[in-house]
C-alpha cells in the first residue's frame, strides 16, 4: 500500500505539471487511470485512492492541517513495515 501511495502522489504531480489537464477532475482522472494501468483494484480501494487525493490537496492548498502527533504515528506505520 505504502508503494501505491508514492506512486498515487508521483502520479498528482505529473499531472499539476501537465498543461494539458486544466481542471480537479482530469487531473484526478489522469491518475487513478494511470494507477489502473499498472494495478486492477476493487472499486473501494479506488475510492480510498480518491479521497487520499482529496486530502492530500487539501492539505497542500491549506485548508487542512495534520496534527504533528498524529502525523508522526501515521508516518511510522508506514516506515515500520
Amino acid at each position: 500500500m505504502k508503494n501505491i501511495l508514492s506512486k498515487v502522489i508521483d502520479l498528482m504531480i505529473l499531472a499539476t505539471q501537465n498543461q494539458n489537464l486544466t481542471s480537479g477532475e482530469q487531473k484526478k482522472k489522469y491518475v487513478l487511470d494511470a494507477v489502473r494501468s499498472f494495478l486492477e483494484l476493487p472499486e473501494d480501494i479506488e475510492d480510498l485512492i480518491i479521497e487520499f487525493i482529496d486530502i492530500i490537496i487539501k492539505v497542500d492548498k491549506g485548508k487542512l492541517t495534520i496534527n504533528q502527533t498524529v502525523k508522526k504515528n501515521f508516518l511510522c506505520c508506514f516506515k515500520c513495515q
